[in-house]
């Protein structure tokens, strides 16, 4: 069940609908006009899950992310595809800073992590492990993401590297990774949000 339902403001010059929490005490008036609002469907979000988690051995290595906005938001997204450790280094910030639960949305609690000064370092200890590295940088050899072959990979546990917003993941880190994939642009802007990259 969820925790919450849809609301619509009565005057029909507004006419709002947006989501309203169940538990709320305060009295429902419309968050624009002021006027009352009228329950009028309950959120369909927040059922049972029905999908199995996936087999993968997949990990996220966040290399000097600065912004907490991305990290929570990388972390939800982690989360939700079945990643099963963030490895947070440098300037990353450690998934139990408060700031950090809104954009993450109570993933951060399902996710385990660990943090590391050092990314080439623990880099270099997960190759050492037998992990696969996988970057996401918009280098010369790398990789279409769209249209790399993933059929052949080796069946060994996989981390998947993202990279600072401004500088991207450590030059060091993606000599170090076994293939290199970029996003293609064709825009005026030359590369996504890492956030919305590590979806891709």
């Amino acid at each position: 069940m969820s925790d919450y339902h849809l609301r619509q403001c009565a005057m029909h010059t507004c006419n709002l609908r947006y989501p309203a929490c169940n538990q709320s005490s305060e009295p429902h008036l419309c968050p624009v006009c002021g006027a009352e609002t009228q329950h009028v469907a309950d959120s369909v979000v927040g059922g049972e899950g029905i999908f199995q988690k996936p087999s993968l051995e997949l990990d996220v290595i966040l290399d000097n992310i600065r912004s907490l906005y991305n990290v929570g938001s990388i972390v939800r997204t982690a989360d939700g595809a079945g990643v099963r450790h963030a490895h947070l280094c440098g300037i990353t910030a450690p998934l139990d800073h408060p700031k950090l639960q809104k954009t993450a949305l109570g993933a951060v609690a399902n996710l385990p992590w660990s943090y590391h000064t050092n990314g080439l370092v623990h880099a270099q200890e997960l190759k050492d492990q037998g992990y696969e590295l996988w970057s996401l940088e918009d280098t010369a050899q790398a990789e279409n993401v769209f249209a790399a072959d993933l059929s052949s990979r080796v069946a060994r546990p996989l981390a998947i590297v993202v990279g600072n917003e401004i500088v991207g993941v450590d030059p060091a880190i993606v000599a170090l990774s076994d293939r290199v994939f970029k996003i293609p642009m064709y825009g005026v802007k030359d590369s996504l949000n890492v956030a919305v990259a590590f979806v891709v």
